[in-house]
């Protein structure tokens, strides 16, 4: 009844609460787990088959959720040890009955847990990597570590903790007020965004354009983007930039 409570009441609360990240839920998964690890053992010697069947369509749909990802989106990122290692055991997994003798509840169970390894994997080695290329504040930040090792970099009219986070050297913040003033952020490496653009040439200050970056929020996902054939509509362009 501890566990119970600590869980579904500590859920309870993260439900109510007026900001939410998915994340939050991580701190109650141990005691979920205790709460599953008696229920297996509760069912390794019966015939109950209403958590079978569950675990069956958890295994199915993590199955089919990779291999949409990987049809809808079309991730670039592709290792064929990431390749070889998840066909490797997806043969596993339709194999593991014939080879493992146990109950058939607890055998759901091994194909549930092999079918959630085969998703994370494709999904930390595969899906995510070029998602993340969609965060340009991050983008911008190794292109200037690697491009621009001696420079500061200039952030307008962006809010990226990822830009700062990542850039190795000093990180200045620029405005529209600041934008002709002298000093080291004239001479830096500027990350500014689709308005920015259009406020210089209103001005009619000189710069250059050094790479063009697409944007997106990550962490809201939706169809359209996800989708190779829609997801050009989706993006936004924030830029590099340098002043002449």
């Amino acid at each position: 009844w501890f566990t119970l409570a600590g869980s579904l009441l500590t859920l309870l609360i993260f439900s109510f609460s007026k900001f939410q990240l998915p994340y939050y839920a991580n701190i109650v998964f141990p005691f979920l787990a205790i709460l599953i690890a008696q229920y297996i053992y509760k069912i390794q010697e019966t015939s109950f088959g209403i958590g079978r069947l569950v675990q069956n369509f958890i295994t199915i749909l993590l199955l089919l959720g990779a291999i949409i990802l990987q049809i809808l989106y079309s991730p670039e990122v592709q290792s064929p040890f990431l390749i070889g290692l998840i066909l490797l055991l997806s043969i596993f997994l339709l194999i593991l009955p014939y080879w493992v003798k146990v109950n058939k509840n607890i055998l759901a169970f091994y194909r549930a847990g092999l079918a959630s390894i085969i998703f994370n994997l494709f999904l930390n080695w595969c899906f995510y990597p070029d998602l993340l290329k969609y965060q340009s504040g991050d983008e911008a930040a190794f292109y200037i570590n690697k491009n621009y090792p001696a420079q500061p970099g200039v952030r307008m009219g962006i809010y990226s903790p990822g830009f700062e986070f990542y850039l190795k050297d000093t990180m200045i913040i620029a405005d529209t007020n600041t934008i002709n003033s002298p000093g080291s952020a004239k001479q830096g490496i500027w990350f500014i965004s689709q308005e920015g653009i259009d406020f210089m040439q209103r001005k009619n200050i000189p710069y250059e354009i050094v790479k063009e970056l697409p944007e997106f929020h990550v962490t809201m996902l939706t169809l359209k983007f996800i989708n190779k054939k829609t997801r050009s509509r989706e993006l936004k362009k924030n830029y590099i930039v340098r002043m002449l």
